[in-house]
């Protein structure tokens, strides 16, 4: 048994436990749409659109949204896929469940431990690591616009305004977030905006270039659309 646990919170046992009354069946048949596609490195999007062929879409959104999440923990913690289902074991265990542990659980168990085996969700979640291993992350960035006063000489009287930008960026590190406001002029803003515009236009150039020349699925980091959240 291996030391790391995971503790349940009600809203994902409800989720769990819905996953358990699909019965083996439905979850097996999920698994076997998973192993047939055609590349092992797909996208969590990819991996939604392909069970949604054998769920309900609130299911399918349920399903996806657990394996990235307990294969997020499981790479976080160095745990494969068995010592996974130890933990997910654990949590299922010792939550307070109004009924008792659902009987469920120990019959998908094994189709649960094929699951995190799969290189498809393996992969998938590497991929997501590695867009993010940054040591700062944007959270927010906004341009803020100041109207300063100016007064004159005895301060009795506005005689102008100067017009004021800043860029207000808020970031994530090792330490939580953080903020810096950075002062921006006419000029440096319309620098930015043509740096942005250039980045996109490199952007899809190197990925097409990739998919292309390499024949490998890539996409740019933020625009995979996650609708399971």
């Amino acid at each position: 048994m291996n030391d790391v646990k995971i503790t349940l919170g009600k809203s994902q046992a409800a989720d769990l436990d819905s996953l358990f009354r699909l019965g083996k069946d439905v979850l097996q048949a999920c698994l076997v749409a998973l192993k047939n596609l055609d590349s092992k490195f797909a996208f969590p999007a990819k991996i939604l659109k392909t069970i949604s062929t054998e769920l309900e879409l609130n299911d399918a959104r349920n399903l996806t949204k657990q394996l990235v999440a307990l294969t997020h923990f499981a790479r976080k913690n160095h745990l494969q896929p068995e010592e996974l289902i130890e933990s997910l074991d654990y949590g299922i265990q010792n939550f307070n469940w109004e009924k008792g542990v659902p009987a469920d659980w120990e019959i998908c168990r094994s189709v649960f431990l094929e699951l995190f085996s799969l290189d498809t969700i393996s992969l998938s979640n590497k991929a997501l690591d590695l867009s993010f291993d940054y040591s700062n992350l944007l959270v927010e960035s906004r341009i803020l616009t100041d109207a300063r006063p100016v007064f004159n000489e005895d301060h009795s009287k506005i005689v102008g305004a100067i017009i004021a930008q800043s860029l207000r960026i808020q970031y994530s590190d090792n330490d939580g977030t953080q903020d810096v406001t950075i002062s921006l002029d006419i000029d440096d803003i319309e620098d930015l905006r043509d740096s942005c515009v250039e980045a996109l236009k490199k952007s899809k150039v190197v990925n097409d270039l990739i998919t292309d020349k390499c024949d490998i699925e890539t996409f740019v980091a933020g625009e995979e659309t996650y609708d399971f959240e």
